[in-house]
């Protein structure tokens, strides 16, 4: 079962990025992970970015980077430049009902079940 991980950013954008892309390397990449992108309210191409690497990353050590509850934004940005492969299959609706595991936090800006700041 994939850890649910819920992002506590509202807004993914340049400004952001590079500390962003910092958290989810902080995530193991061996792990399968499904990121509930409920809260986020707005992405550019930089968000974009920073989560195909690390599906990249978590590919190449054999886990698994998925999202759920996707905004329209990034939803766009995700058909315009062919990031399918980040979309959760099947689409989960409720991303905390497609896991099992205990929840347990990860750095700084991605935390899990809850939204902060």
């Amino acid at each position: 079962m994939p850890r649910c991980l819920s992002l506590a950013q509202s807004e993914i954008d340049v400004a952001n990025a590079a500390a962003f892309e910092r958290d989810l390397r902080g995530l193991d990449p061996s792990d399968d992970v499904l990121l509930d992108m409920s809260g986020v309210t707005f992405c550019d191409v930089s968000a974009l970015s920073a989560l195909e690497r690390a599906r990249r990353r978590h590919d190449r050590a054999g886990g698994s980077l998925h999202l759920a509850s996707v905004p329209e934004t990034l939803r766009l940005l995700l058909v315009l430049f062919d990031g399918s492969r980040l979309m959760a299959s099947p689409v989960v609706s409720d991303p905390r009902a497609a896991v099992s595991t205990p929840r347990r936090p990860v750095p700084n800006e991605v935390v899990e079940g809850r939204r902060t700041g």
